[in-house]
């Protein structure tokens, strides 16, 4: 419940701040269930739009780069990447 009502405000926070969320962070905390992974994608995957696919991937460079900071929220922060 906590969880959509949280979702429910994130455009409501976009449009007073005239900003664009990176991301949705849930409120599930498993810090003993550690997973790790990897992957490569093509840019072509994330969007036949060139641009586009590059906003994508640096949008996940910067999770990376974030969520490195608070590994308790890596595996829930990108939804609605």
């Amino acid at each position: 419940m906590l969880n959509t009502m949280l979702e429910a405000l994130k455009p409501r926070l976009e449009n007073l701040s005239q900003g664009q969320s990176l991301m949705g962070i849930l409120s599930n905390h498993a810090t003993e269930s550690l997973v790790t992974s990897s992957c490569r994608i093509a840019f072509r995957y994330l969007s036949p739009n060139k641009e586009e696919a590059r906003e994508l991937a640096d949008k996940i460079v910067l999770l990376v780069i974030l969520l490195k900071q608070i590994l308790d929220r890596a595996a829930t922060a990108t939804r609605d990447l």
